[in-house]
């Protein structure tokens, strides 16, 4: 269990984001947790193996005020393709830099 003012990121199926279905999950997510970042994933991810569109997802336990920023960011390249050929310009690295920058401002 996650202890008051842990944080935890998490690799969510993007349909949780997005889907009708999903909105009390979300409600509940939003009453425990302050979302901190959602980055969105490339669709080759975790191909070969499934090709489920997903979303990092980085969460702060506890009760927070109710209009905050949270930080967006959208990767286009994981580094690999559909087959699991390396590819260069992963961009992963650029988007931690980026967060850790964005959450020192805060």
């Amino acid at each position: 269990m996650l202890k008051n003012e842990g944080v935890m990121a998490i690799i969510i199926p993007d349909g949780i984001l997005g889907n009708d279905g999903n909105s009390e999950l979300r409600k509940w997510i939003l009453t425990q947790c302050r979302i901190l970042a959602i980055i969105d994933l490339p669709k080759e991810t975790f191909m070969p193996y499934t090709n489920i569109k997903t979303s990092i997802m980085i969460v702060k336990k506890g009760s927070f005020e109710k209009e905050y920023d949270i930080f967006m960011a959208i990767s286009e390249n994981c580094g690999h393709d559909a087959r699991g050929n390396t590819v260069p310009g992963c961009d992963f690295e650029d988007i931690v830099t980026s967060y850790k920058k964005w959450i020192i401002k805060k």
